[in-house]
């Protein structure tokens, strides 16, 4: 699903392009790295320290840093509805839809 194959980071407003591009960078290596040391995951001591500096940085809210992360969850919600509407009536009779984001099949 290109929904969840796509970083979210890259469409983050921080009102500025490099703190953008540093949380792409950042959601990248952690991607790649996830569950090591920060002194592992980053190639030198300058990225680390930026880093640090991304997150101490007032710009760079947790409520900007998931918003674009629920948009894409909101969408990718929308599509399963949209999909299961689309299906014949005998391939929706198991699948139930509840609640804004729930999605289940019995």
């Amino acid at each position: 699903m290109k929904i969840l194959e796509a970083n979210p980071y890259r469409n983050c407003d921080f009102g500025d392009k490099r703190l953008t591009n540093r949380a792409v960078l950042i959601a990248e290596v952690l991607k790649v790295k996830y569950g090591e040391p920060l002194s592992q995951i980053f190639q030198s001591a300058s990225d680390l320290k930026r880093g640090y500096e991304f997150f101490s940085n007032p710009k760079t809210t947790f409520n900007k840093l998931t918003q674009p992360s629920f948009t894409g969850l909101t969408q990718l919600a929308q599509a399963m509805v949209r999909e299961a509407h689309r299906a014949p009536k005998n391939y929706t009779k198991d699948i139930a839809i509840s609640g804004r984001f729930s999605c289940s099949i019995k």
